[in-house]
């Protein structure tokens, strides 16, 4: 959605979207359990990031194509070259799909001790 604000230039958009993430933490509870895949994403996150990010290159890796790629997304939003955007878009999610996987498993190996 926020890429789809910016490509069309819709600040009303926008403003929605950005609206609605700073209001997540104020909308949802913590959750009570680590059922849900994305529940054990953020606390794979959190341990990984506690743990310091030396601690697991592959990660680091992921995250360092993935930053210029999300600024890759947006110069081609602000373009409006749609096959483009889609493109990166779609790398942009993969990329991000493989971390988040990586942070549950994470998780799951820690919650295994």
């Amino acid at each position: 959605m926020f890429v789809l604000a910016v490509y069309r230039r819709d600040r009303r958009l926008l403003g929605v979207v950005l609206a609605f993430v700073g209001a997540q933490p104020l909308l949802f509870d913590e959750p009570d359990d680590d059922a849900a895949w994305a529940t054990r994403v953020v606390r794979g996150e959190r341990d990984w990031l506690a743990a310091g990010l030396r601690d697991s290159p592959g990660d680091v890796a992921l995250l360092a194509v993935g930053a210029p790629l999300n600024l890759f997304v947006l110069r081609a939003a602000l373009r409006r070259q749609p096959l483009r955007t889609a493109v990166d878009v779609a790398c942009s999610v993969a990329l991000s799909l493989a971390f988040f996987d990586r942070m549950a498993d994470r998780y799951e190996r820690v919650t295994e001790r």
